[in-house]
């Protein structure tokens, strides 16, 4: 079979063992252990020593030397695969060219070409982090914010609509992210707004940005502007959270990680009247329907 994969592999002086750590969909980061699966029997063969082990990286990819307190993460500017096939190495896949079906289910050849007729080019940027186990999470975060939701330019020659609103954002506790803002689909006027916080962190890596954090709603633009009406809806915006009915599952309340204990849940804050604060969990995304007083 004539092709080449092409990776980019970094190779320090840690000690990681069999595991390495990579991101859910640039959220929760899922450690993984070569060779092996939780349903994996114990003395189960594994032919496929790289593609077995190869996993999605949509941010972040990292690895770590507990004895040393040390940890190396890799950043990506858009989503590859990556994998860690040794103890100290961890590797991402930049691009892949075959010439022929490789028998793996494709049914064609891995042969993507340019405008010019010639073998797609890649480009893209990776950014090393290098620190303590315990501060990683600190600086990786952010960082994979600031690079996912980088300013995209364009330009045209017209002359562009006039805002109808002009507005500043008050800055947010380090841990949140607006996540949603606009006038959505559905709005009956324009003084409604779709408005979506997420906490970024998960719950234990780190000990002053893994806590709980608040927002009042009405501080979050300058100069602030009366909040008429709040309601929280599910996720997707398409149903009041109060008409939400969900399915009551048995579930082992001893191993939450979202930082919401799953039983004997503390009463919350109602975000629904004055002064409209907002708490958000570890890992939490919460979605709310704004009505702006003129």
């Amino acid at each position: 079979l004539i092709g080449k994969h092409i990776v980019s592999r970094f190779d320090p002086s840690l000690r990681s063992e069999e595991l390495f750590y990579t991101d859910a969909n640039g959220r929760e980061m899922k450690e993984r252990r070569r060779d092996h699966r939780p349903t994996f029997k114990p003395d189960m063969d594994v032919f496929e020593t790289v593609a077995g082990n190869y996993y999605p990286v949509n941010s972040r990819i990292a690895i770590r030397d507990m004895l040393e307190n040390k940890q190396l993460t890799l950043l990506t500017d858009r989503s590859q695969g990556g994998s860690s096939l040794k103890s100290g190495s961890m590797e991402l896949m930049l691009h892949r060219r075959l010439l022929g079906d490789d028998g793996r289910g494709l049914g064609e050849a891995l042969n993507e070409l340019g405008y010019d007729g010639l073998g797609l080019i890649v480009r893209g940027k990776h950014y090393l982090v290098f620190s303590s186990i315990n501060e990683a999470a600190s600086i990786h975060r952010p960082l994979s914010q600031e690079i996912f939701m980088q300013p995209v330019l364009f330009f045209e020659n017209s002359k562009l609509a006039e805002v109808s609103m002009r507005t500043t954002m008050n800055e947010l506790p380090a841990n949140v992210h607006l996540l949603t803002l606009q006038v959505p689909d559905f709005a009956e006027n324009a003084n409604q707004l779709l408005v979506r916080l997420e906490h970024f962190f998960e719950k234990g890596e780190d000990h002053e940005l893994s806590l709980p954090a608040s927002v009042n709603l009405t501080h979050l633009f300058q100069p602030s502007f009366g909040i008429s009406k709040v309601e929280e809806t599910t996720m997707t915006a398409n149903l009041l959270k109060a008409k939400e009915s969900r399915m009551q599952w048995k579930v082992n309340t001893t191993n939450s990680k979202d930082g919401l204990s799953l039983e004997g849940k503390s009463p919350r804050i109602n975000v629904t009247i004055p002064p409209f604060i907002v708490e958000l969990a570890p890992m939490e995304i919460r979605t709310f329907l704004i009505e702006v007083a003129k």
